[in-house]
């Protein structure tokens, strides 16, 4: 896959340079304004520089070369078959040799056979995602083409169309934009037109409160980096606050993670909030059993990009409500490969890392689509500061709000 550059005078222009140049399948991956022109950046697939893209990606550890790969592999299959070894042909005997890591007569085991799954799990998780965010490109593309096409034919007051111009900007997703501008064009423009969108989007948002009178077991799943521990350690603080910290406990399960545990550590002494930590079911069980009086138990866990442990610990334990954790700026691929997976059914979503002029529509295009609640949104990377309940309403209005000054 290639990036290339166009400039034109306006986006129709533009769009008509992509298809003419490179057809339907190009991926727009970027649309501003640049030197008093339009400037797109568009994703070429090219089949025949597929395999040098994949070489990051690749499972570390000696196995055997794709002898060829044919003309007509597309991108998806070129990944599928670099990163997992997906061939035909049988490996040979050295090939075999060298992936478990010793001969036949030899009984030392150089591979972690552990580490080695870990490895090919993230490499999965990887694929996934590349691929549902190209499904995601692509349908945003075609949807793009026919909100061109909308606003060409519909009538948007000259008073809004700044509004919209600056959504487009923002990254708001197509059919959400879409749906806004149908929204704008219908209010009247001498009322709170913002407060209108922000209502009527908000029909489709459902919210919950999950602060009050909290009590039982939660568990808080995240990918890494979405700043899941810290939510929950927001939500410590609050709780210990109102219940006592002896009413409290925080367990981490099964997190591997570099550094993980003395971060939980840090963060749960600063709260007063007694910590444990399980590595496995069975050590979970005795957890529950011996904190059976505490009111309220928050339980951490890993990346839910690992989902086999992610997955048999809401197995086992089917009361327990599960919270979301989905950082503002997440992709709306990332954030819909969550949400769409029925088996974990989330109790709510809580929005975090939302700072000044970070506008999260992904998210909000995919809880409308799902309907799972909305819960909590944090701004602060203190887990002192205290993560607040917030409506579908006020969270649209409040990144709405921060596009006042393009809109006049």
């Amino acid at each position: 896959m290639e990036l290339q550059r166009i400039l034109a005078k306006d986006s129709r222009t533009a769009m008509d340079q992509v298809n003419n140049l490179y057809g339907k399948d190009a991926l727009v991956v970027s649309n501003k304004r640049a030197k008093g022109k339009t400037e797109l950046i568009v994703a070429i697939d090219l089949e025949t520089d597929s395999e040098s893209v994949l070489k990051d990606l690749e499972v570390q550890g000696e196995c055997q070369k794709l002898d060829s790969i044919s003309d007509n592999l597309n991108f998806d299959q070129v990944m599928e078959s670099k990163i997992f070894k997906t061939t035909n042909d049988s490996p040979s005997e050295s090939a075999k040799t060298t992936l478990l890591g010793s001969s036949p007569k030899s009984t030392n085991r150089d591979i972690d056979f552990a580490a080695e799954d870990r490895e090919r799990l993230k490499s999965r998780e990887i694929v996934d995602l590349v691929k549902q965010e190209l499904t995601a490109m692509r349908h945003e593309f075609k949807l793009s083409q026919r909100l061109e096409f909308w606003s060409d034919t519909h009538n948007v007051p000259k008073e809004v169309q700044p509004l919209i111009d600056a959504l487009n900007r923002t990254g708001m997703p197509a059919p959400l934009q879409s749906l806004v501008s149908d929204i704008a064009s219908q209010v009247d423009i001498s009322s709170d037109i913002i407060g209108s969108i922000a209502d009527s989007l908000a029909e489709s948002l459902s919210h919950i409160e999950i602060l009050d009178e909290m009590g039982g077991v939660h568990i808080f799943g995240g990918s890494a980096g979405s700043g899941k521990t810290l939510s929950m350690m927001k939500v410590a603080h609050q709780k210990a606050n109102e219940y006592g910290a002896e009413s409290l406990a925080i367990i981490s399960f099964s997190d591997y993670r570099f550094g993980a545990w003395s971060q939980s550590q840090l963060l749960a002494s600063q709260a007063g909030v007694d910590i444990y930590r399980a590595n496995s079911l069975e050590v979970l069980d005795q957890l529950l059993l011996e904190l059976d009086d505490r009111r309220l138990i928050l339980i951490d866990t890993s990346s839910i990009g690992d989902t086999s442990s992610f997955n048999a610990l809401i197995e086992h334990l089917p009361i327990a409500q599960k919270h979301l954790v989905l950082a503002a700026d997440a992709s709306e691929g990332s954030a819909t490969s969550y949400l769409s997976e029925p088996l974990k059914k989330w109790d709510s979503v809580i929005i975090t890392k939302l700072e000044n002029r970070t506008f999260p529509w992904s998210v909000i295009s995919a809880l409308v689509n799902y309907k799972v609640p909305l819960s909590l949104v944090s701004s602060s990377s203190l887990a002192s500061e205290a993560a607040l309940s917030a409506t579908g309403a006020e969270l649209i209005k409040s990144s709405l709000e921060q596009l006042t000054s393009s809109f006049v």
